[in-house]
């Protein structure tokens, strides 16, 4: 985990950076609590998670556990959803032919996905912040999970 300050544009955001397990947030031995998750949206800091809480090929969006999302409801914060895509890597097109330069996923060990990140020459990867999702404790947590997730679906471009 990693805490820190970034400035930007004269503003100040605080972050915290959660490891999360390939196979499950909840395993992770790293992994924050939801109660400790919701503490840190409280006093500021921006929390990533992968509600997928787990790596994939690039092909599609997982389905989203859909506890990961409530925390923000809880602390009172929106839900700021955002998609990467890939876009090039060493000059061609993202596709599943290149795809296991950048994507971690089935037997993969995360040393070999990462060696196989760092040989890369270029990436190019296009990051889009979507709209505020604004959540409260008692909405159905299915209901704001599908929401999102059907949201950044419709920005995803996916591996062909």
């Amino acid at each position: 985990m990693r805490d820190g300050v970034v400035q930007s544009d004269e503003r100040t955001v605080k972050f915290k950076e959660v490891a999360a397990s390939k196979t499950s947030v909840e395993k992770h031995h790293e992994a924050l609590t939801s109660k400790e998750i919701i503490e840190y949206l409280k006093l500021g800091f921006r929390v990533t998670i992968y509600p997928e809480a787990t790596s994939h090929n690039g092909e599609e969006i997982l389905p989203f556990k859909r506890t990961l999302l409530t925390s923000a409801a809880h602390a009172g914060v929106p839900i700021l959803p955002y998609v990467f895509n890939f876009v090039s890597l060493n000059g061609e097109p993202f596709s599943k032919k290149n795809r296991d330069s950048v994507c971690w996923y089935g037997d993969i060990s995360f040393a070999r996905s990462l060696l196989n990140l760092l040989a890369l020459k270029t990436l190019v990867c296009e990051v889009e912040f979507l709209d505020p999702v604004y959540s409260k404790p008692d909405d159905d947590r299915a209901k704001v999970a599908d929401y999102v997730r059907e949201k950044i679906v419709e920005k995803f471009r996916p591996a062909r």
